[in-house]
């Protein structure tokens, strides 16, 4: 994974066999209108939302889903809800859908089921 320029707010969805963490970044929202291109959902948490976005012809969608080790993790910040991530997991659901109908073998990757937190990546 390219390391990124600062810290990054990202959900933990799950662990997988070999302790790795399936997460996704959470972005600031959008602030404007992007009806028809993308869909958030607003976590609750210091103003952060996950964002996937809509298909369009032409375009590879992707959720923002990937793998990190535990090293990379340095801060709980909080905890989400059942409810909300629900409402994550079903978004990211949707993106990979568009995804595989658009691109087949695209970078993007599944969700997970069982952490719900939110932390900042390094």
């Amino acid at each position: 994974m390219a390391p990124f320029d600062h810290l990054r707010p990202v959900v933990v969805l799950s662990r997988l066999d070999n302790d790795d963490l399936r997460c996704v970044v959470a972005v600031e929202p959008a602030n404007e209108d992007i009806s028809g291109v993308a869909v958030e959902v607003d976590l609750g948490l210091n103003g952060h939302v996950v964002r996937v976005a809509l298909p369009r012809p032409g375009q590879i969608n992707c959720t923002w889903v990937f793998t990190s080790s535990q090293e990379h993790l340095i801060e709980k910040v909080g905890t989400l809800s059942s409810a909300k991530l629900n409402e994550v997991e079903n978004l990211i659901r949707m993106g990979d859908q568009v995804s595989m109908r658009n691109s087949g073998d695209a970078a993007c990757q599944g969700v997970g089921h069982e952490s719900i937190q939110l932390t900042d990546l390094h």
